[in-house]
């Protein structure tokens, strides 16, 4: 995996992510929410962490929102967020 990503801190921060994405379904009732909120250069690797642990059906929506478009309309992609 560290070679996929290459040497930087994404890695770390995945592992960090996972074990308590681990914890919180322990400790989660099964009619329990849990909304997290990640930057798009994470999204992909948190959804795929959470289906793991999760399970894929468990997933019911994602919602997306862009900030910042008053002051910078022309950085709408990097302004952007996304929580599961």
């Amino acid at each position: 995996m560290s070679i996929a990503l290459g040497a930087c801190g994404m890695y770390a921060y995945l592992i960090f992510i996972a074990n308590r994405l681990i914890e919180i379904k322990r400790v989660l009732k099964p009619t329990g929410t849990i909304y997290v909120h990640c930057d798009q250069s994470a999204n992909f690797h948190i959804r795929f962490l959470m289906n793991a642990v999760f399970g894929k059906k468990s997933f019911r929506n994602e919602l997306f929102g862009v900030t910042g478009l008053e002051s910078r309309p022309k950085k709408i992609f990097q302004e952007s967020m996304t929580v599961f």
